[in-house]
Parts: C-alpha cells; structure tokens; sequence
C-alpha cells in the first residue's frame, strides 16, 4: 500500500550545470578539503598558522574553523552560478580554486621540506 503522505519536490534555483561547471565544482571542493587537511596535518607537525584570523579561531574554537572561513567564499560561488553569465561563472570558480591550490602546494613543500 502506498504512503498517504504528499509527495514534495523541491526546486533548486541553480541553472542546469555544464559538465565544465561540474569539473570546476569538483576542483573547487578538492581543493578546499585538501587545503584545510593539509593545514590540520602541518600544525599537527609542528608547522605555524600564518594567518592571523585562521589562528585566532584555531586557538579559540579549534579546527573546525578551517571549514567555517571557506563558506562565505562557497556562498559567492553558488550565487554566481544563480546570477552571473557562464563565463563569469566559470571565472568566479576559478577565483576560488586558486589560492587554496596555491595553499594546498606551499603547505605540501612546507611538511615534505621543499621549502
């Protein structure tokens, strides 16, 4: 017998994503979660947090932090995928994916001592 509940569909406001939107998605979250593993691994090792907001919040709530400073940057990207034409788009991901990768590639020469 069939659930007499009502069925709910729920709607997403995003326009219908390209396969190279995916891709830059799947870069920009990569890239995030290895940026904020590899900072977790490198203090574990001893190394110093150089930016001051990030410590601060180590410090005071702990690694979770890491994660909460990159959501005001993941919003502006989910609203550019809801505002902004697809070059825009595409540019606006690419501008996030950046400095984590360049993050993600001083911390990895930092903890495997090519710096």
């Amino acid at each position: 017998m069939e659930s007499m509940r009502p069925r709910v569909h729920v709607v997403v406001p995003i326009r219908n994503l390209d396969p190279v939107d995916v891709h830059l998605w799947f870069i920009v979250l990569a890239v995030m979660v290895a940026d904020i593993t590899l900072t977790i691994y490198g203090l574990g090792l001893g190394l110093i947090e150089t930016n001051p907001i990030a410590l601060f919040g180590i410090n005071t709530v702990g690694y979770a932090v890491l994660a909460y400073l990159k959501v005001p940057a993941l919003l502006l990207g989910v609203v550019s995928c809801m505002v902004l034409s697809e070059q825009a788009r595409r540019l606006t991901l690419i501008g996030l994916a950046m400095p984590w990768a360049a993050a993600v590639v001083v911390n990895f020469c930092l903890i495997y001592g090519f710096l």
